[in-house]
């Protein structure tokens, strides 16, 4: 299960579905570096994700900030056409280290011969898709369709939290212990300990994990 079904309306935790909060995406050509600011140019963008995702861990949220990203449309870039049908079902799969076996489409799978196989065996668990966390369908969610080719179209309402979305709100409203009434009307859906559990140790992994220099 990825939601709960007791979600807490009390309180705000880490990997909430809420909605209502604005963003904003500062644009710029170039870094501002002279003290002249005579010629300088930047827009400011701001938008309103139809569900947004708490990532305050749950002991930070408070001291009037918080820290979101959107809710965004699985995109052509993840290349469902190349995993496994059985996963379109359950995205979430992907939240966690698994055998490369199971991403691999079942006609793919059929034309291995052995030797192919135990290599792939071999290979054992892995991350998949490490800057990015999948969350399950729901009905509140917007459907939407997927072409995979020419020939096929899905029609999914699963959703990803892009990690390099994430943004911070400033709120004074948000306190700790004492978020106002009309913050936590937002609040639509809450994890389960486990899923979120889950995307805590992907976003650890995706953060930690060692550069090409290291």
């Amino acid at each position: 299960m990825f939601y709960t079904d007791k979600p807490d309306f009390n309180n705000l935790r880490f990997g909430d579905v809420i909605q209502g909060f604005v963003g904003v995406i500062p644009v710029i050509e170039f870094p501002f570096t002279d003290k002249i600011l005579e010629g300088y140019e930047y827009q400011i963008k701001s938008f309103i994700s139809e569900f947004s995702v708490v990532m305050t861990h749950c002991c930070s949220i408070g001291k009037g900030n918080l820290t979101l990203a959107p809710l965004k449309k699985i995109h052509h870039k993840i290349d469902l056409f190349r995993l496994n049908s059985d996963i379109y079902n359950n995205f979430t799969v992907l939240n966690r280290k698994i055998e490369k076996k199971i991403l691999i489409p079942k006609k793919n799978w059929e034309k291995y011969n052995n030797e192919k196989k135990a290599e792939v065996k071999m290979q054992g668990k892995g991350w998949h898709h490490i800057d990015k966390v999948f969350y399950e369908s729901n009905d509140l969610f917007t459907p939407y369709d997927i072409e995979l080719s020419d020939e096929e179209t899905i029609r999914i309402n699963s959703y990803i939290v892009d990690f390099s979305d994430i943004y911070n709100v400033q709120c004074s409203r948000i306190q700790k212990n004492n978020i106002d009434k009309k913050i936590l009307k937002s609040k639509c859906l809450e994890l389960t300990d486990n899923a979120r559990e889950e995307i805590k140790e992907k976003i650890a992994i995706y953060f930690s994990r060692p550069t090409d220099e290291d």
